[in-house]
């Protein structure tokens, strides 16, 4: 498992003569078994699953990534409380 974390806003690129323009890259593998990929971008945060297709599946990566929001969203709704907030028999997926 791999987890990346962007937070560097991109920087315009400009040469006199010259357009050019940001290209997202995508792999045709998996580097490892899964990768979650977050960047900031304009106030929001975005993300990105990479997984092996011969350990998971589109619909069980999908049901992670509502995890992970809910958990998000748990996090932001007790930000001004204990961790012991974030119990885990209180998660709708527990």
């Amino acid at each position: 498992m791999s987890f990346v974390l962007q937070d560097i806003a991109a920087a315009d690129f400009s040469v006199t003569g010259l357009e050019a323009e940001q290209y997202e890259l995508t792999a045709s593998s998996a580097k490892f078994d899964l990768t979650l990929f977050l960047a900031e971008a304009k106030g929001t945060l975005r993300g990105r699953i990479e997984y092996s297709s011969d350990l998971f599946d589109a619909d069980r990566i999908a049901r992670l990534a509502q995890h992970w929001l809910v958990l998000l969203k748990a996090v932001v709704a007790t930000i001004h409380r204990r961790r012991t907030a974030l119990r885990r028999d209180h998660w709708p997926f527990a």
